[in-house]
Formats: structure tokens, C-alpha cells, sequence
């Protein structure tokens, strides 16, 4: 950061709600924030009159939202416009706004799928978990064009298995992870499709299911083993119990466990 940083007191009464996200901002603080931390969220959306008039409006930055408007008018880039957003914080130092041009030239010479996977990817990471399904759905539903097509598919059912577990939606979460599995074939995404199915059906039913494909049982055997590994460390964790004490500890569970059934 520059030693010397200008800040805008003025605060917006009306927050300006960041497009496709649910971030709200009140600040010229928070704007150029968002524009130098979260490049792959910035898109062709928020380069709009409705920000430049915000700006105007609620900041009283009439000569920075005149700049933008004029970009708009010249049909200028994004890079462009959230530059000039930068530029005039004085808050960033030039090798750091060379650097954030970097990221939003790199994210420019990527597809349309890739970037809006990037976007899903990064409001997941925040959070906002309804708002990213939305976007990975939208891309598995869209029909692109060779050059536009998202070239990590299965990444995508994946993430999106994981954004469903998260809000506890573990039927969606399973169908993903084995579309994901199917694509990928990959042990993280096997091991995550077992685990929500063993959530969502009877054990007879589970039992079945494995019984559809060999790797499935190799997979089931994986899932245990790790429950079994996060079962140990959370038991170390809430004992405060080194490698040493573990070892006692589980010998003296297993004698306590045997005198239950004399």
C-alpha cells in the first residue's frame, strides 16, 4: 500500500449492491477494495450507468463518475474502468495496480465458461453459496460454442456437489459428486458421492449401491478409513492429547469397552 492514502468520508445512505452477489457497499473504500481483491468477480455487469450514478449520487464523486460514464459512452474495456476506479483512490501504489491489471488481463484471455467458473468458484469461497450453485447450474445448462466451452466440467460438478453439502442438500450433493466421479474419476470426488449417500439412504440401500461398481466398494473403504482419521484428530483436539497419550487412551477405551458386555 502507499504511505499516503486519501480517504472519501462520505458514506452512501444507499448501499450499492455488487452484481450477482449479495455484497453490499457504502464506501469509495469498499468499491476500490472489491476491484483490487475480487478481479474474478468483476464483470461486464457492474461497468453500468447504475454505479456511475451511485457514485455520483450517494459519494458526491461527480468527476470520477463523468471519467466512467465517458469509458461507457467510448465503449472502453473493463480494465479501463476499474482502473480509473483505482487510480483515483491514490490508495494503491502503480506496481500494485500494474499487478491487479495483470490478474484482470490474465481472466480476459480466458473463456467465457473458464471466467464464469472462476466467478462460481470465488462466491463459494465468500460464502455465498446460492448465488454460486446458480452459476454453475447456468453453466452446465448453457450451450457455448468451442471456443467459450468450460474446459474442467467435471471440476465444476464437483464444486457444485460441494456448495449443495454445505447448505445440507445432501440428494443434490450426491447426484453432482457422481457426475463428477464419472468425468473425473478421481478418488475425492468417489469418496464425497459415498459419504452424502451414506446420508440420504437405508444402509440396505447403501449396501446395493456399492454393490454397482468394484471401485465403489474400494471407495466405501477409503470414506471409512478417513471418517475413522477425522474421528481420531477431533478426539487429540478435544483432549489436548499428543501422539503418546492417544495410544493410551484408545487402550484404555478398548478395556472400558470390553467390561460392557461381561
Amino acid at each position: 500500500m502507499a504511505n499516503f492514502i486519501l480517504c472519501h468520508n462520505k458514506k452512501a445512505k444507499q448501499p450499492y449492491r455488487l452484481p450477482g452477489t449479495k455484497f453490499g457497499i457504502t464506501t469509495f473504500e469498499e468499491l476500490c477494495y472489491f476491484f483490487y481483491n475480487f478481479p474474478d468477480l468483476v464483470d461486464d455487469a457492474i461497468q453500468s450507468r447504475d454505479l456511475t450514478s451511485w457514485i455520483r449520487n450517494e459519494l458526491s464523486l461527480g468527476d470520477l463518475a463523468d471519467q466512467l460514464d465517458k469509458i461507457i459512452d467510448e465503449e472502453g474495456d473493463l480494465e479501463s474502468f476499474a482502473l480509473r476506479i483505482l487510480e483515483t483512490s491514490h490508495i494503491y501504489q502503480d506496481i500494485e495496480l500494474a499487478s491487479v491489471m495483470g490478474e484482470f488481463e490474465e481472466l480476459k484471455s480466458r473463456n467465457k465458461g473458464e471466467r464464469e467458473k472462476l466467478k462460481a468458484d470465488r462466491l463459494l469461497a465468500q460464502g455465498e453459496i446460492v448465488a454460486a450453485i446458480a452459476i454453475y447450474q447456468s453453466i452446465l445448462a448453457k450451450t457455448y460454442s468451442n471456443d467459450d466451452a468450460p474446459t474442467n466440467t467435471g471440476e465444476i460438478y464437483s464444486h457444485l456437489g460441494a456448495a449443495y453439502g454445505r447448505i445440507l442438500l445432501y440428494k443434490e450433493a450426491a447426484q453432482n459428486y457422481k457426475e463428477a466421479y464419472k468425468i473425473l474419476k478421481d478418488e475425492g470426488s468417489l469418496v464425497a458421492y459415498l459419504y452424502c449417500l451414506r446420508l440420504v439412504l437405508p444402509e440396505d440401500s447403501y449396501s446395493k449401491e456399492l454393490q454397482e461398481k468394484p471401485d465403489y466398494i474400494i471407495g466405501d473403504q477409503l470414506l471409512s478409513a478417513k471418517l475413522k482419521q477425522i474421528k481420531n484428530e477431533n478426539i487429540r483436539k478435544t483432549f489436548n492429547l499428543n501422539d503418546t497419550d492417544f495410544e493410551v487412551w484408545k487402550e484404555e477405551y478398548r478395556e472400558i469397552d470390553k467390561t460392557r458386555w461381561m
